[in-house]
């Protein structure tokens, strides 16, 4: 195992699942560990444990990480008890696990804020698009990007039109036209200068699925398409694990099923390949 002796690690939650493992294999590493836990407070202190057993210490909190003020309450205390803080795990998450229709406005705000409140790492920019037509406006004024990593899922349809108030309730049934939203896509690969590399992500079923998928290659003049497989429930949504199939021109590889980290690993090294490969051709 890595040595950590002596560092000062923060991770949230930490009374159960990833984020216990990671406190516990911090403190055998040889960091003190701080933790903060919204639920089960019986396993935070069984984390908190195990950290004394690897003859580290240990700081467990219980708050939400929602809550940018408990948040740095956390941070405050492990500076307090150890001069500083090397390691930071952003673990935590929120899972809603209810009918929809029962979701309340608290529900949403907390799922919002422990999952997506979080401050961009220093040196990097983040451009706020809550619409694919601004996803489209913000990507195309970046022209000059070395890799264009398309990641996110974009909606493919939206309502044809958009009403300005809400729409009285009658005895009438109620037809909604979609139309497809802009395809980001294909905007930059048609904008592709030499030198850049643009990766597709595509999420579909099976067989027929990949055989579509393989077609943006040509279609998005796309240099890597990252093919999920969403027919499967052990993988993608909703688990730790995933696997995907790496297309490109000259090749397919499929990355076998493993910890989404590992994934993303493999994805970024493709990139890196492709993209010493068209600087070679470009120069």
């Amino acid at each position: 195992m890595f040595e950590l002796a002596g560092r000062r690690a923060v991770v949230t939650g930490t009374s159960q699942g990833i984020g216990k493992a990671i406190a516990i294999g911090l403190a055998q590493a040889g960091a003190n560990v701080a933790g903060i836990y919204k639920w089960d407070p019986e396993g935070a202190e069984d984390c908190a444990a195990q950290v004394r057993a690897a003859g580290r210490e240990a700081i467990m909190v219980e708050g939400d990480t929602g809550d940018p003020e408990q948040v740095d309450a956390l941070a405050r205390r492990a500076v307090d008890a150890w001069g500083g803080i090397d390691i930071w795990v952003n673990n935590a998450a929120r899972l809603l696990v209810k009918p929809f229709l029962e979701l309340s406005t608290d529900d949403w705000h907390g799922l919002l804020a422990a999952n997506l409140q979080v401050d961009p790492p220093y040196g990097v920019e983040t451009i706020p698009t809550p619409t694919a037509a601004s996803m489209l406006d913000a990507a195309v004024a970046l022209a000059d990007v070395d890799i264009a990593l398309l990641a996110a899922a974009v909606a493919d349809y939206r309502p044809a039109e958009a009403l300005a108030a809400k729409r009285p309730k009658d005895g009438h049934g109620w037809t909604v036209e979609l139309a497809p939203t802009d395809d980001v896509a294909q905007a930059l690969g048609e904008r592709k200068r030499p030198g850049q590399v643009l990766v597709a992500f595509g999420a579909e079923h099976g067989v027929a699925g990949l055989e579509r998928k393989r077609t943006m290659l040509e279609t998005k003049q796309a240099d890597l398409v990252v093919f999920n497989d969403v027919g499967r429930s052990d993988i993608g949504f909703d688990t730790a694990d995933n696997e995907v199939v790496l297309v490109t021109a000259e090749r397919e590889r499929t990355v076998a099923k493993a910890a989404k980290s590992v994934i993303a690993g493999a994805i970024l090294d493709e990139v890196e390949r492709l993209l010493r490969e068209v600087e070679r051709l470009s120069s």
